[in-house]
């Protein structure tokens, strides 16, 4: 996230792009979490 922030900051990126990375990265570590959690309940 903080090399998104800084690609972001330095024009690399569109502010669109940004966003769609920044829903798509929340959406895997959400996805991460509740596959962890299944691991640990086993």
């Amino acid at each position: 996230m903080e090399a998104l922030g800084r690609m972001r900051k330095n024009g690399t990126i569109s502010e669109a792009e940004y966003q769609r990375r920044v829903v798509e990265y929340r959406k895997l570590a959400a996805d991460h979490a509740s596959d962890a959690l299944k691991e640990i309940a086993k």
